[in-house]
């Protein structure tokens, strides 16, 4: 608790109680050289809003104002206040104000600072909110109001309604400790209809209640790439394969898409295991030598000199014909040499 007086711009703390000089943590020669015109410790951008809140409380005397702000420490580093302010008079040196104070540092790291929107809601039902940070409303678009106006402030109603039973399975699951991440869900969003979130939980008691503390990340487009190599998984006549370097100079096969599967009789992890012990490759009606000098060509980058039509006579099968083209990969954070596309030769 602190008294402040406000005459023009000047804000002065005239008393305070030891709480509020623990809360502020300064030694007590520093807290009281800084007693006086605190505007200037305030962030620059936060003193608007910090002599409204004090106008405020002038104009309501039943219900003061309140305010949050950034304070500079004698280091330079800041910490967050929260104010609670009611007027109490005026005399001849200025109006004062009652204030009681919450160090809310801890809490403005939570709201804007971590990264993805944080909230936390009740266990049971519809999951209502006891609290959201401003990352939660910037991720989703929608104020706090708005929030409680269309979704009656629960969670499980910002939920796509495909999605809310699987979300609940996996609350489930989590209290059960049989996983901790929520799988991928679609949450409304107010302009995008909806995005895709994965969530992070943790049941706690830390606030006076059992509830849920969450933390989301948006994923949309990762889920969307997901479901477009699905797509072409399912649908693709060829077959990609990525081509990895590995410390002894000899290649690693990772298939990406295995559209050969009913030509080869193969699965994609076979079709990726007889890649690699190279069993696929003897299949190739090619001269021994040509077979020799793949892995060189590859390392070489003389990968034009590889892309052939070729015979192939797979095991119980009849010979097929495979177009084999080599392309150079460009991204290096894939750590692959190049990218392979079987196809059926025309």
């Amino acid at each position: 608790v602190c008294f402040y007086n406000w005459q023009g711009e000047d804000v002065d703390i005239l008393r305070f109680n030891q709480q509020f000089y623990l809360m502020i943590g300064l030694d007590v020669d520093v807290l009281e050289a800084r007693r006086y015109h605190i505007q200037q410790f305030f962030h620059p951008d936060d003193l608007p809003a910090f002599y409204a809140m004090l106008a405020a409380a002038e104009k309501d005397h039943i219900n003061g104002a309140k305010g949050t702000f950034r304070i500079f420490k004698p280091n330079g580093t800041i910490f967050w206040i929260a104010l609670r302010v009611y007027y109490l008079s005026e005399d001849v040196k200025g109006k004062k104000f009652y204030a009681s104070a919450q160090d809310v540092t801890e809490l403005q790291l939570v709201s804007t600072d971590l990264p993805g929107g944080y909230y936390r809601c009740s266990l049971e039902g519809d999951y209502e909110f006891l609290y959201i940070s401003q990352n939660f409303l910037t991720m989703t678009g929608f104020t706090e109001e708005e929030i409680a106006a269309q979704f009656n402030n629960r969670m499980l109603n910002m939920i796509h309604p495909g999605d809310r039973s699987r979300v609940k399975r996996d609350a489930e699951d989590i209290l059960a400790h049989r996983r901790d991440v929520m799988s991928p869900y679609r949450l409304r969003h107010k302009t995008k209809d909806y995005i895709y979130v994965v969530e992070k939980n943790r049941l706690t008691d830390r606030f006076g209640l059992l509830c849920w503390q969450c933390v989301l990340i948006e994923v949309t487009e990762i889920v969307r790439l997901r479901n477009q190599m699905q797509v072409l998984c399912e649908s693709s006549s060829d077959s990609v394969v990525f081509v990895h370097p590995d410390p002894k100079h000899t290649v690693r096969y990772e298939v990406v898409v295995h559209g050969l599967r009913d030509v080869t009789g193969w699965d994609a992890a076979e079709f990726q295991k007889r890649l690699n012990d190279g069993s696929f490759l003897q299949c190739f009606d090619l001269p021994v030598e040509r077979k020799d000098r793949t892995r060189y060509y590859l390392f070489q980058g003389r990968l034009r000199e590889m892309n052939d039509t070729c015979t192939v006579r797979l095991p119980g099968r009849e010979p097929i014909r495979l177009q084999c083209r080599f392309d150079q990969v460009k991204d290096d954070t894939l750590n692959a040499l190049c990218i392979i596309v079987f196809s059926l030769a025309k």
